[in-house]
């Protein structure tokens, strides 16, 4: 049996073994047709040591093994990296794009459509408005004929139910009457100054002439007699021209006669004074009023 440790120290790293074999001898050292054991025992030695070269050897192959792979994975996964983020980036870019061409179309197409919407709310608010106007001036139309009607009853029916049933005392006859009549004769008995049909026939006024007056129904009633005849306290006679007038043209009339030295508004004319003259003369109204013709003449 062979010990290996006889042929060497031990060493953190395996040995080679060397033995009794200093040599790696190719041919067998005697030309046989076999080979000896000694030739045997020295090829096993010689592939000990290879294996022994190869374990000491296997720390660094390991590392420098790994160091590379590591490398190699390194730059695979960096240049993964960077195709990675330049892919990311373009995606990015391109969804970025996209989003933003969405956004933009999206927003336009919801202002459009606001606006379109808005646009038929405003037509449709507008054409309810003047439905509602419409409504509202055919309702006020209905309701105003509907309250007419209603006033219309209502008097009806207070004339049937109060009218001719109701009785006072009538200040005009001494006794009770119904309401109505009472306020009818009331009615005609403040009418002083009214007048009959028979007293209009005998005033001979023709239709221009009622025309002319424009008199309203009620002062035609209560006031006929004034307008159509010489009603005593509105008329007395003149004392110059001795006729039968009103107030008025008798007291001008009047008041003529106790003026004789006033003026006319021919005899005015016919005065050459200007302004300027008359303003000289310093008169009162009253004065120019009464005695004009002496006060020209100075």
């Amino acid at each position: 049996m062979i010990y290996f440790s006889d042929c060497g120290d031990a060493m953190n790293d395996l040995k080679p073994i060397f033995g009794c074999c200093r040599f790696n001898p190719i041919l067998p050292i005697t030309y046989t047709d076999s080979i000896s054991p000694y030739d045997q025992l020295c090829r096993m030695a010689n592939k000990i040591n290879e294996v022994i070269q190869a374990l000491n050897n296997i720390d660094t192959d390991f590392k420098n093994y790994v160091d590379n792979q590591i490398s190699a994975l390194r730059q695979y996964v960096d240049e993964q990296n960077a195709e990675q983020t330049t892919s990311l980036t373009n995606m990015i870019n391109s969804v970025d794009s996209k989003y933003q061409n969405w956004i933009n179309t999206t927003y336009n197409n919801f202002v459009n459509e606001t606006n379109d919407k808005f646009t038929a709310v405003y037509a449709r608010i507008a054409e309810v408005t003047q439905e509602i106007y419409d409504y509202v001036n055919n309702a006020d139309d209905f309701i105003k004929a509907l309250m007419y009607q209603e006033i219309d009853k209502l008097k009806r029916y207070i004339d049937n139910s109060i009218m001719g049933k109701i009785l006072i005392y009538d200040p005009t006859r001494g006794y009770k009457n119904p309401l109505n009549v009472v306020i009818e004769h009331v009615y005609d008995t403040l009418r002083y100054w009214g007048y009959t049909a028979q007293d209009f026939d005998g005033y001979g006024v023709t239709c221009t002439e009622f025309d002319n007056k424009g008199l309203s129904a009620l002062k035609l009633d209560v006031y006929g007699k004034d307008y159509f005849s010489y009603y005593y306290p509105h008329y007395l006679f003149d004392f110059e021209n001795g006729t039968y007038d009103n107030v008025q043209n008798v007291m001008y009339r009047f008041v003529q006669t106790t003026r004789p030295n006033s003026i006319s508004a021919t005899g005015f004319d016919s005065d050459s004074k200007d302004t300027t003259a008359l303003d000289a003369l310093e008169f009162t109204a009253v004065g120019f009023d009464t005695t004009a013709t002496t006060i020209l003449s100075a």
